[in-house]
C-alpha cells in the first residue's frame, strides 16, 4: 500500500512539474454528472452499484499543440449498496478529488474534437455514512475506521463540440479505504459520465 502511494504521488509531481513548463492555460471550465459507484476488493461481497453525483472545474496546460495537463477539482459522491434477507445496506462515501489528468488531442476535421486522459488522484474523504431500511425497522450513521485519503488512477476519454464537452472515465482505487485493518482490502470505483462548459 505504501510503495503504491509513493508512487502515485511521484506521478504527480513530475506531471505537475511538467505544467510549470507548458505554454500555459489554454482550457478551463466546468464540469458535472453522474456516478456509477460501487466497492471492489477481496474483502467485499455482494456489492451493488450506488448513483450519485460529480461536479467540479478544471484547467488545462498546453504542453505542445496535441498534448496537456489537467489538474482537476471535484465534489465526488462514492459508496455502494448491499442487500439481502429483508435489509438493504446503502454506503455513503463523499470526496474532494484532485486529478491530475495527461490529456491527449486527437485533431480531427470538424466540430468534434475527441481526447483521451489518463493519471493519478488523490481524494480527500469529507464524510462515510450508512444506512439501514430492513424490515426490523429502519438505522443510520457514521461508518468508522474510513481512511482520510484516497489513491487511484483515472482514465477516459471526452469530445468536445465547441465550448460543450462530454466527458466519461474510469476512476480505479490502488488503496484501501477500510482502516480498520492492513488486511482488509475495499477499493472504490467509480465510473463516471460528465457534460461540461469550457470557458
Amino acid at each position: 500500500m505504501k510503495q503504491g502511494k509513493i508512487i502515485l504521488i511521484v506521478i504527480s509531481i513530475l506531471l505537475i512539474s511538467s505544467a510549470v513548463y507548458a505554454q500555459g492555460i489554454t482550457a478551463k471550465g466546468i464540469k458535472g454528472g453522474i456516478n456509477i459507484a460501487t466497492l471492489t476488493g477481496d474483502d467485499v461481497e455482494d456489492a451493488e452499484s450506488k448513483i450519485g453525483l460529480v461536479l467540479g472545474g478544471f484547467v488545462s496546460y498546453a504542453v505542445n499543440e496535441t498534448f496537456c495537463i489537467q489538474p482537476e477539482v471535484l465534489f465526488t459522491m462514492k459508496g455502494a449498496k448491499f442487500s439481502g434477507q429483508g435489509y438493504d445496506v446503502t454506503q455513503s462515501l463523499n470526496y474532494i478529488e484532485i486529478p491530475i489528468l495527461a490529456k491527449l488531442n486527437i485533431a480531427m476535421d470538424g466540430n468534434a474534437q475527441p481526447n483521451l486522459f489518463f493519471g493519478p488522484a488523490i481524494g480527500l474523504n469529507l464524510s462515510a455514512t450508512y444506512k439501514v431500511e430492513s424490515d426490523f425497522g429502519d438505522d443510520d450513521g457514521d461508518i468508522e475506521d474510513v481512511s482520510p485519503m484516497d489513491f487511484g488512477i483515472v482514465f477516459g476519454g471526452g469530445v468536445e463540440f465547441g465550448k460543450i464537452l462530454i466527458d466519461a472515465r474510469y476512476d480505479m482505487g490502488l488503496t484501501s479505504i477500510d482502516d480498520s485493518s492492513e488486511n482488509f482490502k475495499v477499493n472504490n470505483s467509480v465510473i463516471s459520465i460528465m457534460l461540461g462548459i469550457l470557458f
